[in-house]
């Protein structure tokens, strides 16, 4: 069964607030806030197709989406950067870290969450 528009929002949620708890001292903490950070996006803009009656089925597609609606435009790049940031730390052995990219995760899921807040009007 697909989710809810709102338990997309549910789950963005938990995954801002974990991402928030880390406070990462160390490499491994910066590394899964950023990725906690970026999921939490994720979630939020699924709601916001669901509730506009598309939703997607991956990163691609979800891509696609924010480039062609005109609500989501103003958070493209910052979604793009987070996915960047996500896909470096997971996969990039030489990456290098600090708590400032931690932060900067966080601060961006939020400007995400905001955005969409306003849209749906919660």
């Amino acid at each position: 069964m697909p989710a809810s528009p709102r338990q997309h929002w549910q789950k963005a949620d938990r995954n801002l607030d974990f991402a928030k708890r880390l406070k990462p001292p160390d490499l491994v903490s910066v590394e899964w806030t950023i990725v906690a950070a970026f999921y939490a996006s994720v979630h939020y803009i699924e709601e916001y197709l669901v509730s506009k009656g598309t939703g997607s089925e991956g990163h691609a597609e979800r891509r696609g989406e924010i480039d062609n609606s005109r609500d989501l435009r103003p958070i493209r790049g910052t979604y793009r950067s987070l996915f960047d940031e996500c896909w470096r730390v997971r996969y990039d052995p030489f990456a290098t870290l600090s708590t400032g990219d931690a932060d900067i995760a966080i601060k961006d899921a939020e400007r995400i969450r905001d955005h969409l807040k306003a849209l749906l009007k919660y």
